[in-house]
């Protein structure tokens, strides 16, 4: 994941901006704080943002979180329906506590 803090101005040749270091920290916090995190991380990807895309994958339910420098946003798929959405918000720790929470529900679900 740290290599994508090595991306600079333009890295994707259509003016996207430079991966902040914020959502980058955010982003490892939620790794390091569950074991599903760590275990069922599927997917990392940097968007033109300058944030981060995280997805879990498994079995029928999918998570797919957006990290940025000044808020976050995620849902939660079981059986291809949306059962969970958080709009993107500012409130980042009310948003890393419910992600974690949906984590937790994966690992012992």
């Amino acid at each position: 994941m740290r290599s994508l803090a090595e991306l600079e101005e333009d890295w994707d040749g259509e003016g996207a901006s430079p991966i902040s270091e914020a959502a980058l920290n955010y982003s490892e916090d939620i790794i390091r704080k569950s074991r599903t995190a760590a275990k069922y991380l599927d997917y990392i990807a940097p968007t033109a943002f300058g944030s981060v895309i995280l997805q879990w994958k498994r079995q029928n339910s999918i998570i797919n979180a957006e990290i940025a420098e000044n808020g976050i946003g995620f849902y939660s798929k079981e059986n291809g329906h949306i059962s969970y959405a958080l709009e993107y918000t500012e409130d980042i720790d009310f948003a890393l506590e419910k992600l974690l929470e949906h984590l937790v529900v994966r690992e012992n679900g």
